[in-house]
């Protein structure tokens, strides 16, 4: 809180921040209650009966206190002379004076109303008491009385009352003020608190980024020859089987579109179930907002604190998120580059071993082929000699070996069918599959968007119709916004999903087509097959008639039948070769298939680090806001604090005046008290004037009217003295003692009427001249109060928003 350090001349306000918190706040109810019966003044006969003397007063009561301590009613100067003029002035200022004073209580919400008419009534009380006090052997006279002079006195005695409760609420509201500024300082070190943990947090942040980048940038510097060589292995690899690879090719491609294809599907379905979890997210976040605005109208700080602190804690949730998931990343990197070290020295040392089979295989070709043109020599020698009667066998036997040939085919191609057609079947089972799934998804989708906009239109449907018009359009534009969005994501959807089922009816024709194919191959096969066991049978019936002739030559062709075994072995070996290369192929292909993954994760790495940086420029440009909004609750809360210490200083100043106030009117009532004693007439005077005075509460407008008639009647009486004056000078010593002395007695009796009303008229010019004065101070008082009201009122209006 603040302190202040006041001097005998001036008061001094040097403010010294104390943070602590406030132990002397003066609640709104119970202290007021204390302090109200604290003041309560005890009813006299002698004076009007106030219902509850105010805690708090205007700072005028000082200087009416000061005013009516020092001037007193026997010092006044005497009047000689009251003009007409001079009461209609007077009148006129005082209703002057008064229209001002109601038009600044209209301003001001009818806080300060009656203020003027409580003034007044205080002032001739204290100045009657003084009056009544310092003269204590003066006995008035009974004056007379104005006809409206007990209705007046009633209505100052109302309007009194009123003022009494206008004050109670400006004193409830100036402590309700003070918890206020508390709350605000107590709010304003737990955000500045807030924003040094965060400031700490995003230090960390930034480093621990700083350092992963350096370390994404140091592997993929390392990568890059590993891939550069690998690439080279590849291209080496690729050119020498390029021509057993093309088929395989353009089914790898086939099968990496269909599942790029498929990818794009699930990204494009996880994207949309992301954007509707948002969506859901957004909505029930805009709800709680909307909650939160409703109550933030009570309690505006704590809607401030509450949205800072849900701020923080997504910035510290998407902080967290954005660490885990670069951790796993570089896990998953770490790993994914062992195993492509891994699988790199297995295809080296794979490459090596079927380079040196096929280098021994290329030599054996060679030294095979080499045998069969001599052994194609030796049976050409043969063939001279036996070409009559070995024509239909060298016929039979090489129709033989197309057939058997042709047969080999067949089956090759007949297995190879039979493998596409099973690896088709195959395909088109996962890709119904995953159409399946697909459609599930995006019936799962359209429910979610469905959902989505079912509740939109409940949450637009359930706002308040306190909110203002442009909150409800910007949300609504947003909703519409977001609605189109996931309606056009649902379009792109149901069209790819489209396209997936145009190329499934596809792949299911072609799989038909291969079907038939195979079919017409298989019974080909069979046909071939039939005619090859006729002819087969045939062979062996001629083969048994050329048996003889041919045992003569079955050493010769037991030799060529062994070095044709010896071929076919290396044909057989050579095949397996063909199929070991074949193996490595595919390990090439997965090797592929794995770089482009890797591929994949660093591009997908690569934009995720993008997306960490704009998320922590997102996350600076958030705390830079927070910062000027801190900084402004800084200066408001110092502003803010300033008015309160002020607004305390006044309290305490008012609360004394109140309290030099109720002294002096306890005071007044004991003096009256003692003077009950002792004077009878003033007694009845007093209770007359009591009376007088609760009637002329209920006639204010005429008051003037009676003063003015109260000042003609003092002017016509100080005349009429006069005159008696100046008749006894002249020649009223001439008469009889005993009628002498009857004048003398006559004279001083009016001589103390004339003294009465003398005193009497410049009891009500004082009072007059006084009205005017404090209903200026008044007016003043009432536009600073005005100046202070709007002031409070514009910075709550800063502090809600």
């Amino acid at each position: 809180m603040m302190q202040y350090f006041e001097s005998d001349d001036e008061t001094e306000t040097r403010p010294e921040f104390n943070l602590e918190p406030c132990t002397n706040q003066v609640p709104a109810t119970c202290n007021m209650q204390e302090a109200t019966d604290r003041t309560r003044i005890v009813t006299q006969p002698t004076m009007w009966k106030p219902q509850r003397a105010s805690a708090v007063l205007p700072d005028s009561t000082a200087s009416m206190v000061k005013n009516n301590e020092n001037t007193m009613v026997d010092d006044l100067p005497a009047i000689t002379t009251i003009t007409k003029d001079y009461a209609k002035n007077l009148q006129n200022n005082n209703q002057n004076k008064k229209k001002e004073i109601g038009v600044v209580g209209q301003n001001v919400s009818g806080r300060l109303h009656g203020v003027d008419e409580m003034a007044q009534v205080a002032s001739l009380k204290e100045i009657i008491a003084k009056y009544e006090s310092d003269s204590p052997n003066a006995k008035l006279p009974k004056p007379e009385k104005p006809d409206d002079y007990d209705k007046l006195i009633k209505q100052l005695v109302d309007e009194n009352s009123n003022l009494k409760t206008n004050l109670e609420m400006k004193a409830a509201a100036l402590n309700s003020q003070e918890e206020h500024i508390y709350e605000l300082l107590a709010t304003n070190n737990q955000l500045n608190k807030k924003y040094q943990d965060m400031s700490e947090m995003k230090t960390e942040l930034e480093n621990q980024l700083k350092n992963t980048q350096k370390l994404l940038k140091e592997k993929e510097t390392t990568l890059e020859p590993t891939l550069e060589a690998k690439n080279v292995d590849d291209q080496k690899f690729a050119e020498y089987f390029h021509k057993s690879q093309i088929e395989l090719k353009v089914t790898h491609q086939n099968n990496v579109l269909l599942t790029g294809l498929n990818q794009l599907l699930e990204n494009e379905l996880a994207k949309v179930k992301r954007e509707a979890r948002q969506l859901r997210a957004d909505f029930s976040s805009f709800s709680e907002a909307m909650k939160l605005a409703g109550q933030g109208r009570k309690q505006p700080d704590e809607q401030a604190a509450a949205n800072l602190q849900s701020n923080v804690t997504i910035l510290k949730k998407e902080l967290a998120a954005s660490l885990s998931q670069n951790y796993e990343l570089k896990n998953e990197r770490a790993a994914s580059e062992s195993q492509l070290r891994h699988e790199v020295a297995n295809l080296k040392t794979a490459m090596q071993t079927q380079n040196k089979t096929l280098s021994s295989a290329m030599s054996q070709v060679e030294r095979i082929k080499h045998d069969n043109s001599f052994l194609n020599m030796s049976l050409e020698s043969v063939q001279a000699t036996l070409a009559h009667e070995l024509t239909k066998n060298v016929e039979l036997t090489t129709r033989n070996a197309e057939l058997e040939s042709d047969k080999s085919l067949l089956e090759l191609k007949n297995d190879n069918l039979k493998k596409d057609v099973e690896d088709l079947r195959k395909e088109l089972e996962r890709m119904e599959r995953v159409n399946q799934d697909l459609l599930d998804t995006r019936e799962a989708a359209l429910q979610s968007v469905q959902q989505a906009e079912k509740f939109a239109k409940e949450q637009v449907e359930a706002l308040p119709e306190a909110d203002s018009q442009e909150k409800l359009l910007s949300t609504l534009s947003f909703q519409s916004e977001e609605i189109q969005r996931l309606t056009a994501a649902k379009n792109q959807l149901s069209h790819k999903l489209e396209e997936t089922s145009l190329k499934n009816d596809e792949l299911i024709l072609e799989l038909d087509i291969s079907r038939g194919m195979a079919s017409a191959i298989t019974d080909g096969f069979h046909q071939i097959e039939s005619k090859l066991k006729k002819e087969i049978g045939e062979l062996k019936h001629h083969l048994n008639a050329k048996q003889k002739f041919l045992e003569e030559r079955e050493a010769i062709l037991e030799s060529t039948l062994q070095a044709k075994k010896d071929a076919n072995q290396k044909v057989e070996e050579i095949h397996k070769t063909k199929q070991e290369i074949q193996l490595a192929h595919q390990k090439n292909l997965r090797l592929t298939s794995i770089n482009d993954q890797l591929q994949n994760e660093l591009t997908e790495l690569k934009r995720a680090m993008q997306e960490i940086n704009l998320s922590l420029e997102f996350a600076e440009t958030v705390l830079a806001e927070k910062l000027g909004e801190n900084d402004e609750l800084n200066i408001r809360n110092w502003d803010l604090n300033n008015e309160k210490s002020l607004l305390e200083l006044n309290n305490k100043n008012l609360k004394k005046e109140a309290e030099d106030c109720r002294r002096n009117l306890e005071r007044i009532e004991q003096e009256h008290q003692d003077l009950l004693d002792t004077r009878d007439e003033v007694l009845q005077s007093a209770k007359n004037a009591e009376k007088s005075a609760k009637e002329q509460v209920e006639a204010l407008s005429e008051a003037l009217a009676a003063l003015q008639e109260a000042t003609q009647h003092t002017q016509n009486s100080t005349k009429a003295t006069k005159t008696e004056g100046e008749s006894l000078k002249s020649g009223a010593t001439k008469t009889e003692k005993g009628t002498k002395g009857n004048w003398v007695g006559k004279l001083f009796a009016k001589r103390k009427t004339r003294e009465y009303e003398d005193g009497y008229a410049d009891l009500l010019e004082t009072t007059g001249h006084k009205m005017v004065e404090w209903a200026k101070k008044l007016q003043d008082h009432a536009k600073n109060i005005k100046a202070e009201g709007k002031a409070l009122k514009k910075k709550a209006k800063t502090v809600q928003k």
